[in-house]
């Protein structure tokens, strides 16, 4: 494969990986919105659901060297307030601004503490020990995809049952 076609294949790959998250945030935005069903909201030890995934998916995004080798831990920290900045926009125009933001300024220091600690976690563990499978990043971004399609998809239907039974 010629070094234009790989840089053509990684960018599809994160341009699959985006409209993965986008999907998920559009999920879980209408059941958040209807009835304030939020299974994310719910606390796993000090954190809540959203920022455990926040801390997996960046882990991921380290570990299958997402940003390249140039900067990574600035792409991802920029990442990381870019998309913190969105959920601010979205939320303020919403009228939805705890929603969106876990719960306010510190559930977004949170977010961002969490995304750089996944980041740092995965990035290490990407030396430690190095993925054994082909093509590392293409198929451990596809098992992420499909994870997150059928966790918010199961969400989504059980919200629906959910509330049909009400």
């Amino acid at each position: 494969m010629s070094d234009i076609e790989d840089k053509e294949v990684h960018v599809h790959r994160k341009i699959r990986f985006h409209a993965t998250i986008a999907f998920v945030c559009t999920v879980m935005a209408y059941i958040g919105f209807n009835k304030g069903f939020d299974p994310l909201i719910i606390k796993y030890g000090f954190f809540t659901g959203y920022a455990w995934s926040h801390f997996f998916m960046y882990m991921l995004m380290g570990f299958i060297n997402f940003f390249g080798k140039t900067n990574p831990y600035e792409h991802a920290l920029l990442l990381s307030f870019a998309w913190e900045y969105l959920e601010i926009l979205f939320g303020v125009s919403s009228g939805t601004v705890k929603f969106w933001t876990s719960g306010g300024i510190t559930g977004q220091i949170q977010d961002i503490v969490m995304n750089m600690t996944g980041f740092t976690i995965g990035h290490k563990l990407r030396k430690i020990m190095p993925c054994k499978l082909t093509n590392c990043s293409s198929k451990l971004l596809i098992i992420y995809e499909v994870f997150a399609v059928v966790i918010v998809t199961g969400s989504l239907i059980r919200f629906k049952m959910k509330s049909s039974n009400l």
